[in-house]
């Protein structure tokens, strides 16, 4: 499969697409690599929370992630997106481009209403994927894969989202370990939440 193939069926997944998930998660666990293995893990650990409406939390941080940092990269997708959501000329005024092949939307995303995405039904990849499947952020949990357990994502301080929806994965982590006596694999954790939608 090509990589934006799965670039592209991820980004389903984090919206929500179940089946769109599994396919990410059984075309990766082909790969005996700890850090595809995380990789499954924090993927699942952004689908979960993407799944759950955490508009309060993000409210009590007024949109950091989305005010703060560098600019945010676009696959060509995304842009294809943005085109059926938002007047060509807008778009075209909003991106920049960066060595003829490189798009992205400059912070604060000028997209943001207070603390809330007004391109929400074609959000970026990159955005869909804060904080848990961030690559910025987790890069370091992808190298240091612990030998037991399950991968500790990387929150910033200020996303109480990110805060809550961890605390009811490891919740339900802890509860499936003390059933079955091991970890759930990351396709099984997913399973667990899909009845949220």
């Amino acid at each position: 499969m090509k990589i934006n193939k799965i670039h592209y069926l991820t980004k389903k997944a984090l919206k929500g697409d179940i089946d769109a998930a599994k396919t990410v998660l059984r075309y990766l666990s082909r790969y005996q690599i700890n850090a595809i293995n995380v990789s499954s893990y924090l993927i699942v650990y952004q689908i979960i929370m993407n799944l759950y409406n955490v508009l309060e939390e993000c409210k009590l941080c007024n949109g950091k992630c989305c005010r703060e940092g560098g600019c945010i990269p676009l696959y060509q997708f995304d842009i294809d997106e943005l085109n059926k959501v938002l007047d060509n000329d807008l778009l075209k005024h909003f991106i920049i481009k960066i060595e003829d092949k490189y798009y992205c939307i400059p912070r604060p995303c000028p997209f943001l209403k207070d603390y809330m995405c007004t391109i929400h039904r074609a959000k970026p990849y990159a955005c869909l994927s804060y904080p848990f499947a961030s690559e910025d952020l987790q890069i370091n949990v992808l190298t240091n894969v612990p030998d037991n357990g399950y991968p500790q994502p990387v929150i910033p301080y200020h996303c109480s989202a990110g805060f809550k929806i961890w605390n009811i994965i490891t919740d339900n982590i802890d509860k499936f370990r003390s059933k079955r006596g091991r970890i759930p694999k990351p396709i099984e954790l997913l399973e667990m939440f899909i009845d949220i939608k």
